[in-house]
């Protein structure tokens, strides 16, 4: 007995060390990683040792008080129980337990004092104990197939052997000798619990901060790809708008150039033509006139792509058009012996389009293309019609026509799709993208058509630019067409 006894002291002190060293743990774990895991291991250490004392006092007491100090121990089971299934990451039943537990109690006190045995006087409260801990073991068992983790085997075996020492005590309890055994028996299963636990929880702890980076990692790569999309998109608009003054402002000074050209040409004989010069000034004023209007522009389509504002869009007559039209290649077709044939459906047609862009990026771009590719003496064709909710303008030409693999990549930025004119003239490769651009910008769309064979001057090719009809009532429309003039830009 006193062998049994100083091995019952020892045994205590030394489950007593765990339970302090492992409370000390969890409780710095909780406090570094805020996990429910941490504090259900600190609340078990705690119940633990307490639950040791509670039923060390009840050593010789009678059986009601033996039952109801080993009642205690559905604390402790509880939260191993609610340990487990959470690093095994399964719901703990918490209401079906706390509905069984009352059951199993309210039974328990209308029987202890009766005549009944002490078997079944404790078997309510054994099963209280018992049931969450096999439970417990299933899972972890279960898990550790999947997971192939040793430690969870271990611990599903030990907790399972701590069921059945809980059925135990309604069986044993009582038995002459059997309190010690038993005192043995639930320390040793608890300083295996005190070794498993924290190797499982430790693990538990690593899957979870893996699992927590990884979303961070996950999170951040999402911002990081937002925040590139975001600036491919800037980007793009910011070579956008590179490109579009480069190309349209090339345009112009070329234009400058041939004027300076004959300027100088002329001078030379100022005295015996001396109207030509003041002529020659309006237009390089004009051409001054359109750089000032694409730096407007270039800033317009920048407010608009960012959403800050609108295209200023306003009603454009066929009449200006035809205007604008032969101040700005008047020159060019003259050089080339080109002739413009004009076809219109209605005598009163109007685009509703923003001036500046729909002058020096759409419709300069058409035509200037259709000079470039035009054979000599060649006869250029605009028409204006509306077909459904759209007004289309068609700019069409005879010669070398856009071979068919060229014809997709020609609104392309990145594409190579620059060709020589009929003589000699070169270009970028931007006009087309461009003019694409500030169609979509408008809500229409762009189509082209190009027949013949490769090479031959007596092919054909059409671009037909579509704008929403825009409908005004009567007065508006009026109004605008008496204003019409007043709004004409003669730009070179």
């Amino acid at each position: 007995d006193n062998k049994m006894g100083n091995l019952l002291q020892t045994t205590f002190l030394i489950i007593i060390g765990f339970s302090v060293l492992n409370l000390g743990l969890s409780l710095y774990f909780y406090i570094n990683s805020k996990l429910k895991l941490h504090a259900l291991q600190a609340g078990f250490w705690v119940s633990l040792v307490i639950n040791f004392f509670v039923q060390g006092s009840a050593a010789e007491a009678k059986e009601s008080i033996v039952i109801l100090c080993f009642a205690f121990s559905i604390v402790p089971v509880t939260l191993l129980s609610m340990t487990s299934f959470l690093i095994s990451e399964v719901k703990f039943p918490v209401k079906r337990y706390g509905l069984l537990n009352a059951v199993l109690i309210a039974i328990t006190f209308p029987i202890m004092d009766s005549d009944l045995s002490f078997f079944w006087k404790a078997l309510p409260i054994s099963l209280a104990v018992g049931i969450p801990v096999f439970h417990a073991s299933y899972i972890l068992i279960k898990q550790g197939f999947l997971t192939k983790n040793p430690f969870q085997k271990l611990m599903a075996l030990v907790l399972f052997c701590n069921g059945v020492n809980a059925i135990n005590f309604a069986l044993f309890r009582m038995e002459p000798g059997a309190q010690l055994w038993g005192w043995v028996t639930a320390y040793a299963l608890y300083q295996l619990i005190a070794v498993f636990l924290p190797v499982l929880s430790l693990d538990f702890h690593n899957r979870t901060e893996k699992d927590r980076l990884k979303v961070m990692v996950d999170e951040k790569t999402f911002d990081l790809k937002q925040a590139n999309t975001k600036l491919d998109s800037l980007n793009r608009q910011n070579s956008l708008l590179l490109k579009v003054v480069l190309h349209d402002i090339s345009n112009s000074l070329l234009v400058v150039s041939y004027q300076v050209g004959k300027l100088k040409k002329n001078m030379k004989n100022s005295f015996e033509n001396e109207e030509v010069v003041p002529e020659i000034m309006k237009k390089l004023e004009g051409r001054m006139e359109v750089l000032s209007d694409l730096v407007t522009q270039v800033r317009e389509y920048e407010s608009v792509k960012s959403g800050k504002s609108e295209l200023s869009k306003d009603r454009v007559f066929v009449k200006e058009i035809k205007d604008e039209l032969n101040i700005r290649f008047g020159d060019q077709m003259d050089t080339k012996s080109l002739n413009f044939n004009y076809v219109c459906s209605e005598d009163d047609f109007s685009l509703h389009v923003d001036r500046s862009s729909f002058y020096n990026s759409i419709l300069s771009n058409l035509v200037s293309n259709a000079i470039k590719f035009s054979p000599i003496g060649a006869e250029i064709g605009i028409s204006f019609s509306r077909v459904d909710q759209f007004n289309k303008v068609k700019v069409s030409n005879t010669g070398d026509p856009i071979p068919k693999e060229l014809i997709e990549k020609l609104f392309s930025f990145e594409a190579k799709t620059n060709r020589v004119g009929t003589c000699g003239e070169k270009g970028t490769g931007f006009g087309l993208p461009i003019l694409k651009e500030f169609v979509l910008l408008h809500g229409g769309y762009v189509e082209v058509e190009s027949e013949g064979e490769a090479g031959s001057l007596s092919g054909s090719t059409t671009f037909t630019v579509a704008f929403p009809v825009v409908n005004l009532d009567p007065y508006e429309e009026e109004a605008l067409k008496k204003s019409s003039s007043s709004k004409q830009r003669l730009a070179s």
